[in-house]
């Protein structure tokens, strides 16, 4: 696990080898076989569907493995208990900006697993949709076929404010490349897009990314 520490635009953790190749490939092996799974995105709380603003499509895991005792039948589920269990991203995000700092007092968190195919995307937005405290902090990791078949799909943070899914003012924007078996960690409040991808229509070739968000109940 090799974690990188960055404060610009705005503070954020770059974590790669989060977990063995073995592993890695246990995650998509499990997505693809969950691909019926994967719906259409929504947006917001009354999950509206607007493809000119998220075009790509999710599955819901929490849905999936419930009751809560099927969760342990999800290699994904299974991993991310263990990255929240670590001590070492703990104790860095203990000692990081707020809200990165509130982790150790959080107790509830949501999966999602969302698939990117041929010239798909997420506009500007924000995790924290301004409900409760539920939404703090996000974990977002990336698994993908490899060699890569995708192209494109480049994660973008920023410190802006945003409205209707545009930045609403001139600042610095960071676009990072998605790597296989690599996660970023960042406030949920802040924004942050998916610019448009370019992939095979074929499912498993696509760009897999998991979000989950973690908070306060």
């Amino acid at each position: 696990m090799k974690i990188e520490i960055n404060y610009s635009p705005c503070f954020h953790i770059i974590v790669r080898d989060v977990f063995t190749s073995k592993e890695n490939k246990e995650i998509l092996k499990e997505a693809l076989s969950l691909e019926d799974k994967f719906l259409d995105s929504v947006i917001g709380q009354d999950g509206k569907i607007d493809k000119n603003f998220r075009s790509n499509r999710t599955a819901l895991y929490d849905n999936i493995y419930t009751p809560s005792s099927k969760r342990q039948e999800s290699t994904l589920l299974r991993k991310i208990e263990d990255v929240f269990r670590s001590k070492k991203i703990g104790g860095i995000l203990a000692s990081s900006e707020y809200p990165l700092t509130e982790f150790g007092r959080t107790n509830t968190h949501e999966t999602q697993v969302s698939r990117y195919g041929d010239n798909e995307q997420y506009k500007w937005h924000i995790d924290d949709m301004g409900v409760g405290q539920t939404r703090k902090i996000t974990f977002v990791y990336y698994f993908h076929t490899t060699p890569k078949k995708f192209s494109g799909g480049e994660f973008e943070i920023s410190n802006m404010p945003i409205y209707d899914g545009e930045l609403q003012c001139e600042g610095e924007v960071k676009r990072i490349t998605v790597e296989n078996n690599m996660m970023i960690i960042f406030s949920s409040n802040k924004a942050h897009r998916v610019v448009p991808t370019k992939s095979p229509k074929t499912f498993k070739d696509g760009r897999f990314s998991v979000n989950c968000w973690v908070g306060m109940k």
